[in-house]
């Protein structure tokens, strides 16, 4: 869906862009127009990432619909969306989550190394290559 006073608003099931003003209208014309291909959009289930300078209008916009304001950022599908300092944050816990694990699975390997290694190829791995590509 376009508006005539956005450039390059796009849309996914997840995603808009545009100024606030602009997004409440992409937010009424899907809410309108979703429910005869069968997505029924619901507020309580939206989140809107905005920078800070417009989080006040957003909410004053946005109010009643139900629909979460972040400034910060949100995951989504495993990935990160929104500032580079949620972004680094949410990498420095994995990073650390990571750490933990293999320092477990080291304890481990002293006694068990090939239960070890197994959990470590499949699943610790598998973590980190999938944090990577997202």
């Amino acid at each position: 869906m376009r508006s005539e006073s956005s450039h390059g608003m796009w849309m996914t099931a997840q995603h808009a862009g545009g100024q606030p003003t602009d997004m409440k209208t992409w937010w009424d014309q899907l809410c309108t127009m979703s429910p005869k291909y069968g997505y029924y959009p619901q507020g309580s289930k939206t989140i809107l990432i905005v920078k800070e300078r417009f989080e006040a209008k957003a909410k004053a916009i946005f109010g009643k619909s139900g629909i979460k304001i972040s400034t910060r950022g949100e995951r989504h599908m495993g990935a990160v969306v929104g500032s580079e300092r949620f972004k680094d944050d949410y990498v420095s816990n994995k990073v650390e989550k990571w750490v933990q694990d293999i320092e477990q699975l080291s304890n481990i390997a002293k006694e068990e190394p090939q239960s070890a290694l197994s959990s470590f190829t499949r699943a610790t791995t598998s973590n980190i290559k999938w944090m990577c590509s997202t």
